[in-house]
């Protein structure tokens, strides 16, 4: 019966840890990539003053993921992300009658490049990436659109980090 047990205990243990086998705990950066510089983020839509607050969110993501260290300058920068707010839109998503919106979804779209200072190529190149957040109108939609922001440039930030530190 001990034999038994021992045999199907290691079974399981065997089972269980086989789906693991080629995952990785960590990041998939190249190990010579230690720092990032983000430069404002460029702004070609026609709603104003997105690029600050988009970038703060970004540096802010990649200080709490800390893969990367975060640098004020090019210069000493192993990595660079530049990224261009391409698309701002307000999408109604519900409403109280068929001509009175009481819900929208934000969307900020970029395009980004990711790339290597060291060799000056880039590990990724034009990719686009959005962020977005719904919310209810309450107060007024230009007051409400502005609360909505944060949550859109933290969604923005995450997956803009999630692709710098996983995309290999």
């Amino acid at each position: 019966m001990k034999h038994f047990a021992l045999c199907a205990l290691t079974a399981i243990i065997i089972i269980s840890t086989a789906g693991c086998a080629g995952y990785k705990v960590g990041t998939l950066l190249p190990e010579q990539i230690k720092t990032i510089y983000v430069p404002t983020l460029k702004n070609s839509t026609m709603e104003p003053n997105l690029e600050v607050r988009a970038t703060n969110a970004v540096i802010n993501r990649l200080n709490r993921d800390g893969t990367l260290r975060v640098l004020s300058e090019k210069e000493g920068a192993d990595s660079m992300l530049e990224a261009t707010i391409v698309g701002y839109r307000r999408k109604p998503v519900r409403y109280a009658n068929v001509s009175d919106p009481t819900e929208y979804r934000l969307t900020v779209t970029v395009r980004a490049t990711f790339k290597d200072l060291q060799t000056g190529e880039d590990f990724w190149k034009d990719i686009s990436i959005s962020g977005d957040n719904e919310f209810i109108v309450r107060g007024g939609l230009p007051s409400s659109e502005r609360g909505a922001l944060p949550a859109v440039f933290d969604d923005l930030a995450r997956k803009i980090v999630r692709e710098i530190v996983e995309h290999w």
